[in-house]
């Protein structure tokens, strides 16, 4: 059992990339910087009681021309702990295996291709279409 917060990430990979070379997935899997992404997951976190979902928020990063879409999923009892915990207590949060947030992220898609583009804007309208069916329901 690990003590501390942490994140696991997943790649969820289109199955039509799987003719893709070895060195172009490999290189459009790769996460980049760690702090950049302990940065969104922050940001992340601090939206997440602004979610039409109450255990979840989604995201975007962009990266040059690399756009990728993120996920971070946390219990309802880690949600609580952490909004129960002093904000400057020194040390981490300690939680169950069960209780460990999720960050789950896309592979990179660059706008600058017409395929990426079309799934860029297909995920874009499903987001704006769930946001509409939020408001609707407020």
């Amino acid at each position: 059992m690990k003590p501390d917060v942490a994140v696991t990430a997943m790649v969820r990979s289109r199955e039509s990339d799987t003719t893709s070379s070895q060195s172009t997935a490999s290189s459009r899997c790769n996460i980049g910087d760690h702090n950049l992404w302990a940065q969104h997951i922050g940001d992340l976190l601090v939206y997440l009681d602004k979610s039409f979902r109450y255990d979840g928020v989604l995201g975007i990063t962009i990266d040059k021309t690399w756009v990728r879409f993120t996920y971070l999923e946390v219990p309802k009892t880690t949600m609580k702990k952490i909004k129960e915990s002093p904000a400057n207590r020194p040390g981490s949060l300690k939680v169950e295996e069960d209780e460990r947030p999720l960050f789950f992220y896309s592979e990179p898609y660059n706008y600058l291709s017409r395929e990426d583009r079309k799934i860029i804007f297909k995920a874009l309208m499903l987001i704006k279409k769930m946001q509409s069916g939020y408001e609707k329901i407020q």
